[in-house]
């Protein structure tokens, strides 16, 4: 008796349930691989196990300038209205989109799943060390954005405040907690948040960007006010509540010696031998952004600092 022959869809679908399979494999062996590593990198470190973050000046001058907020700019920007800032609202409602954090956790997540898919094990040293690095990078930008965001939200949701739109009828200071109602999830701001945790990763990843990374936040942050969605008061605490998440987040991986190293003298800074491109490339791009930043100074009539003079003499 003569069997009849296996369809082609049905060895199709056995060929992908082998592949899904190991590929799930992977995915979870490299997750668990990851977890592991870190955990032993930190109880390695013995002595930065006890050390936290110096929050408490960070929080004094944060809570500082959201109250002058709170009491100075709120009632102004409350009685000006969104139309006070004429053709400028136009660009501040084009550029305040890109706050929704879903712009940066959406890229990030599937890059990290395409780094756990990969089979680490074949690859070279320097290969190796190469996705080790992109993959940590990615995992502390989305830990920072999407954790700042989770708990913004939370806090939107328990204080409750009044958005602007609602100034004629109760003003700037009305509050109702829980009410789970978009006009009362105005403090603080979610976009700011979502921009001060991506700018501050950047400031911490590459701090030769550092100063283009605040003016970023600052201008993003400002949309959310011309736009009329906030009070400023809003949005300096989203904007430093997510650069301060994102620090924190940076202290944690180095603790763990990932990505981050934590000098003795304080602070949070990239290890030197992190990079995010091969490393001839990257020596090469170093030299490059060293050189632009010594003309920088330049061009100003400074000096540039030491580090920069050999880029500038050479």
């Amino acid at each position: 008796m003569t069997e009849t022959p296996t369809p082609h869809w049905q060895k199709q679908m056995a060929r992908s349930r082998v592949h899904g399979g190991a590929w799930l494999m992977r995915f979870d062996a490299n997750i668990r691989s990851a977890l592991a590593f870190a955990e032993r990198r930190r109880r390695a470190r013995p002595a930065l196990a006890g050390r936290t973050l110096a929050w408490r000046r960070y929080s004094f001058l944060g809570a500082i300038a959201v109250i002058f907020a709170f009491t100075v700019f709120d009632p102004v920007v409350g009685t000006a209205g969104p139309k006070a800032y004429g053709p400028i609202r136009a660009i501040a409602e084009w550029t305040t989109e890109y706050g929704k954090s879903g712009w940066y956790i959406w890229p990030l997540a599937i890059g990290l799943i395409i780094c756990m898919s990969l089979d680490w094990s074949r690859r070279p040293s320097r290969a190796k060390t190469l996705l080790f690095y992109r993959t940590s990078a990615i995992t502390f930008a989305l830990t920072a954005v999407a954790g700042s965001g989770i708990l913004a939200s939370v806090l939107k949701l328990a204080i409750g405040r009044a958005r602007p739109r609602l100034y004629d009828t109760v003003g700037a200071f009305h509050f109702e907690p829980f009410s789970f109602e978009a006009v009362y999830a105005s403090f603080p701001s979610g976009h700011s948040t979502t921009f001060g945790a991506v700018c501050g990763a950047v400031a911490l990843l590459f701090p030769r960007f550092r100063m283009a990374a605040v003016v970023f936040a600052v201008w993003f942050g400002s949309t959310r006010i011309v736009v009329g969605a906030h009070y400023p008061s809003d949005v300096v605490a989203g904007l430093m509540f997510g650069a301060w998440f994102a620090g924190w987040t940076a202290y944690q991986f180095g603790k763990r010696g990932l990505v981050f190293d934590l000098p003795a003298a304080g602070g949070v800074v990239p290890k030197r031998s992190f990079h995010l491109v091969e490393i001839g490339r990257h020596r090469r791009l170093s030299s490059l952004l060293d050189d632009a930043h010594a003309w920088l100074y330049r061009l100003g009539g400074k000096a540039p600092p030491r580090r920069l003079r050999g880029a500038i003499d050479s």
